[in-house]
């Protein structure tokens, strides 16, 4: 058989080249440290490190969110924690204030604090996380979930001037293939939705006679010389639900000097009436007599006004927040004819002895049959109607005759208002018009207040850590999974370096010795043998 020399040639060329194709194959193995270089090198293996190589980019991902997740939550723990110290702040305060021996200075001395914890409380909860998304805005991140029209003192009751821009929602980070786990807290759970009184009803002082308070503006000389009120009719007034319905406060506004009108809080007025000064004044508007009238006496300006509602109690008697007993027959009370409306501890003097009593009214089933009081004692809310609301409340001191505390079901009241309400509290002139026990009573229920208001930080608090310890175990796992899905991708494609070497060495020597044989043979020639 003859060979061409083309033959020879093309031969040795490509017999080279597989060798050299092999070396340079192990050598890419060797340097990437794998023996699949492409799928043809081993087809099931490859589809397998596809697999397992995708499970682990997603776990190493959920790592990146796992700690991403406990950068927030510890920013939110921080704050909270913060926050809590803020509030006790201001409940140490509150006990402080309850000194019966602090003056108007002292107690203002206490406002002016409480004005600086309110200023700490707002700015925690404005809190962003260093990168523009606030901590207590829901799913608003970029919006500031707290703004103050100012920090005014507001009066007890009123509404809060800090309004919440946020919304409800919780941001999320997925940190599992099974777990979406809270980064960030609504407002509307840390700040602003706290019940307040005991969380489930406010016991607060009920008020005795009818209060007539002067306006801050009013230049005359007018003032309040005596008034007389029908229980009964004042009651069955308050009680009516049929329009013309009753709208406390009143206010009666001197329209010049000779003339004055009685204006409700719906706006309804009795128009242009005669004063004279010291002649009664009924309080009678839009068709509801209140059954009660006030005298007032002495020269009016054009402008002047006194307001009228429910005075101030008289005694010494202090209520507490009281507790409940049976969550059913609550429930069960609060969702009858009564629900919404006010249950009232009514104090009077036993006709024959003169020791003090009390009864249960409701505006439903009036009023029970007197009971003999001692303070200390638990009173059991059980209504003339037959309602029994599974509760107890706790009156201590000396109650005069009139005198009242109003039950009425719990609502949402913002830590702002609480403070701002104890701001308001504390700067009342203590006197006639608002006594050192109506503040005492005051202070009571906002403690009671802010006490709920800590306890739903606290809630909130307890489930933030929850999360940072479920964060640790979901670390754990989740490394321990990153080390086994490295550990089977090695498996697969990892290299046996002892068989590699051995290989690269045997076929460096098959490529030399191709490389010198390929020499040799292309080297023959016919002339070497002439």
């Amino acid at each position: 058989m003859r060979i061409s020399t083309n033959q020879i040639y093309d031969t040795g060329i490509q017999g080279m080249m597989r060798n050299q194709a092999r070396l340079d194959k192990l050598q890419n193995q060797i340097s990437s440290d794998t023996k699949i270089l492409t799928a043809a090198d081993d087809p099931v293996g490859a589809a397998q490190v596809l697999a397992v190589s995708q499970s682990l980019a997603v776990e190493e991902q959920y790592q990146t969110n796992q700690s991403s997740a406990k950068s927030q939550l510890s920013l939110v723990d921080a704050q909270l924690t913060s926050l809590t110290a803020a509030m006790q702040t201001v409940r140490d305060n509150i006990v402080k204030a309850g000194n019966p021996t602090y003056t108007a200075a002292d107690r203002e001395s206490v406002a002016k604090d409480l004005e600086s914890n309110l200023a700490e409380i707002l700015g925690i909860a404005n809190t962003d996380n260093g990168t523009g998304d606030y901590l207590f805005s829901g799913y608003q991140g970029g919006t500031r979930p707290f703004a103050a029209d100012g920090l005014a003192a507001k009066s007890p009751a009123t509404e809060s001037s800090i309004a919440y821009s946020g919304d409800a929602g919780q941001r999320t980070v997925q940190v599992s293939s099974s777990r979406q786990m809270a980064v960030s807290v609504a407002g509307s759970d840390v700040f602003m939705n706290g019940k307040n009184g005991n969380g489930t009803f406010v016991a607060t002082t009920g008020g005795n006679d009818v209060g007539v308070t002067a306006s801050t503006g009013n230049t005359g000389t007018v003032t309040q010389s005596s008034w007389s009120l029908n229980r009964t009719q004042w009651d069955a007034a308050l009680a009516n639900t049929v329009p013309p319905v009753a709208a406390l406060p009143l206010s009666v506004h001197f329209i010049d000097p000779a003339n004055y009108e009685i204006i409700d809080s719906a706006g309804n007025t009795t128009g242009s009436t005669p004063y004279t000064s010291g002649a009664a004044i009924a309080l009678s508007v839009n068709g509801v007599n209140y059954g009660a009238q006030i005298t007032l006496s002495g020269t009016p300006v054009a402008g002047d006004s006194f307001a009228i509602k429910p005075g101030i109690n008289q005694g010494t008697g202090v209520i507490d927040m009281g507790s409940v007993l049976d969550t059913q027959k609550w429930s069960a009370a609060v969702n009858n004819a009564l629900a919404g409306k006010p249950v009232e501890i009514r104090f009077s003097a036993n006709a024959t002895t003169g020791k003090m009593e009390y009864s249960i009214y409701d505006p439903v089933g009036g009023a029970t049959a007197a009971q003999a009081f001692t303070t200390g004692q638990a009173i059991s809310l059980k209504t003339a109607g037959g309602v029994d609301f599974g509760s107890q409340v706790v009156v201590t001191g000396t109650p005069k005759v009139g005198d009242s505390f109003t039950v009425t079901p719990s609502t949402s009241q913002s830590v702002f208002q609480t403070v701002q309400n104890l701001i308001g509290i504390l700067r009342s002139p203590v006197g006639t018009t608002y006594s050192s026990t109506q503040l005492a009573n005051d202070l009571a229920g906002q403690l009671s207040n802010l006490d709920q208001a800590m306890s739903q930080v606290s809630d909130v608090l307890s489930t933030v850590g929850a999360n940072e310890r479920e964060l640790v175990a979901l670390d754990s796992t989740s490394s321990d999974l990153v080390i086994q899905y490295k550990a089977t991708i090695s498996d697969i494609q990892g290299l046996d370096y002892n068989k590699t070497y051995s290989d690269y060495t045997r076929q460096q020597v098959n490529l030399e010795a191709a490389q010198k044989s390929f020499v040799k043979i292309a080297g023959l020639s016919l002339f070497d043998y002439i």
